[in-house]
């Protein structure tokens, strides 16, 4: 069944969730983390960004991090990759584990909605990354859709962008206030 299917992943999911919130992740404590791994820090920042957003923690504060150690860039970079991994992620969990049992029971209206999405999914996705970032459930959304997985990727990387730079930009400006 799918509920069987499901447990691992809801398993993991709150026992990370449940760790990330009572360890205290914040911008200052990733600072201070990545800091002290030298040269696999971006490695390691990219992959917590990806996991750690797919379960529901803030992009921001990975965003927020990411500008606190490294130049604007760098960051901007960085928190690229990471929100990319967050996204694959979340799509491939959806489209893999629930989309069948959930596209069973997709009443006819949103059914029309879905076909339409798969016609102009790019488009759709772009529009939707542009304004709601990397929502997790808008991620989950997608994975279930019949957004095609290349319009997604595509819709993804560049409607990653707009939010990506206006934070970094936004952040990068606040935390040189602060310091001076």
């Amino acid at each position: 069944s799918l509920l069987f299917q499901l447990l691992p992943f809801l398993l993991i999911f709150v026992t990370v969730a449940v760790i990330a919130s009572q360890s205290g992740i914040d911008p200052e404590t990733i600072q201070i983390w990545l800091d002290d791994k030298g040269a696999w820090g971006p490695v390691m920042f990219v992959a917590l960004y990806a996991v750690l957003q797919a379960l529901f923690v803030s992009s921001h504060i990975f965003i927020i991090a990411a500008n606190a150690v490294w130049p604007p860039e760098l960051a901007i970079a960085y928190s690229w990759l990471g929100a990319m991994g967050s996204g694959l992620i979340s799509f491939v969990f959806a489209r893999f584990v629930a989309r069948e049992w959930v596209q069973k029971r997709l009443p006819d209206k949103i059914r029309q909605y879905d076909e339409k999405l798969e016609e102009s999914g790019f488009l759709t996705v772009l529009l939707l990354r542009s304004l709601f970032f990397t929502s997790p459930p808008l991620q989950l959304g997608l994975g279930i859709s019949g957004v095609r997985f290349m319009a997604f990727l595509g819709g993804t990387a560049l409607g990653n962008l707009p939010p990506i730079l206006l934070s970094t930009f936004a952040f990068s400006n606040i935390i040189q206030w602060l310091q001076s």
